[in-house]
């Protein structure tokens, strides 16, 4: 079966609107942060969690500014969608 991939251009609304609410690769740590003894979480997760709640209460994505590794991922992902592309249409892994 035939994978296919919807391409939003990033910054802008549609990219920003398809986020909203949603957790991401690079920040996926904060979640993972291990919680202080007896607590199930730790504060920077939930941080993050009210973080998410917040945008889905307000329906606005809350952006950072970018750095050097968001810069550099933006330079690249042109590239790295269609090596990604070409593996996805061969099934290789």
């Amino acid at each position: 079966m035939k994978t296919v991939l919807k391409i939003i251009k990033q910054r802008t609304t549609k990219w920003h609107t398809a986020r909203l609410g949603k957790f991401t690769a690079s920040n996926f740590a904060y979640l993972m942060a291990k919680p202080a003894a007896g607590l199930e979480w730790s504060k920077t997760a939930i941080r993050y969690i009210e973080k998410f709640a917040l945008q889905l209460h307000l329906n606005q994505y809350t952006h950072r500014p970018d750095n050097d590794a968001t810069r550099r991922g933006m330079r690249h992902e042109e590239r790295a969608l269609q090596e990604f592309s070409k593996l996805a249409e061969t099934g290789m892994k």
